[in-house]
């Protein structure tokens, strides 16, 4: 490893309870369904926040124009890093993971099918959008800016091209992929990308990316999600605890979602409820990434 960084999860706490704004999202409700405010954590000292909103849930039919009506969820999950520094305080790498299983389990028969995924492969990040998404992430914070339209999360994907065979220095990469967790047969449950910074500029990771998952769940039944974030920062700025996943011993609550309810979040243009095989090319286009 680096001697100049280290890995770890980020220290969850409370914010306080009278907080409008609702800091700390890691539990349900009771009876929640599709928790929009997936996890808010920061470390102690307040400089590094990390934040996960599932902002876009459409459920359906998977391709009725080829005769293929099984039941399909196609869902869009944004992952915010802030406050790095250029060479000093950042996050200089994460590895976002999404795993979906039955409601009451992981790791079985009954596990919903990731059937798609985007940013999906290996990508490079032109360092001119780079620098200017992290002035307009600023330019946002500022104004007290949400990601509450669909176009605005997607545009963080603008400038993610496919990656070259060969290895390119002086760039930030994102890979993503499917897999297959807890169980050693069936098809893939589970969604994992991998962000590391420029390793020339040293300015961070993106301060936004934003992913989108198509899912065919078992027949009728409702299933749930499991996120999680591990990430490294420079050694410099040192956190209180060790290494740790964000599901050890501070709870994160699973997302439950349930195929009866009505689509959640912004509408994705040109999305049909019938055909949302077609969703990960429309999410991609929108966001000019590669499929």
């Amino acid at each position: 490893m680096d001697p100049t960084s280290y890995t770890f999860s980020i220290d969850l706490y409370r914010v306080a309870d009278s907080d409008s704004a609702g800091g700390y999202h890691q539990l349900n409700l009771p009876g929640e369904i599709q928790r929009q405010h997936v996890m808010y954590m920061e470390n102690h000292s307040k400089e590094l926040t990390l934040q996960c909103e599932l902002l876009t849930v459409v459920h359906g039919k998977y391709d009725t124009k080829n005769s293929d009506s099984s039941p399909a969820t196609f869902c869009v999950f944004q992952f915010c890093f802030s406050g790095s520094d250029i060479g000093g305080r950042r996050f200089r790498r994460a590895v976002m993971e999404v795993s979906f299983g039955h409601q009451a389990t992981l790791g079985s028969s009954m596990d919903p099918e990731v059937v798609t995924i985007a940013p999906e492969g290996d990508f490079v990040l032109d360092n001119v959008v780079h620098r200017t998404e992290t002035i307009m992430s600023a330019h946002v914070a500022l104004k007290g800016s949400g990601p509450i339209t669909i176009l605005g999360a997607l545009n963080i994907g603008i400038g993610w091209e496919r990656k070259a065979p060969s290895r390119r220095e002086g760039q930030v990469t994102l890979s993503g992929l499917r897999k297959t967790v807890r169980r050693d047969y069936g098809t893939r449950n589970t969604a994992k990308w991998v962000v590391k910074e420029n390793n020339v500029r040293e300015a961070g990771i993106p301060a936004r990316i934003s992913t989108a998952i198509l899912l065919k769940p078992k027949d009728g039944e409702n299933f749930q999600a499991i996120v999680t974030v591990d990430v490294e920062i420079d050694a410099a700025f040192h956190f209180s605890n060790k290494i740790r996943r964000l599901l050890g011993r501070i709870p994160v609550d699973p997302v439950f979602f349930s195929q009866s309810r009505v689509p959640m979040g912004p509408k994705i243009p040109g999305l049909d409820v019938d055909n949302l095989v077609e969703g990960i090319k429309i999410f991609s286009s929108l966001g000019n990434i590669g499929v």
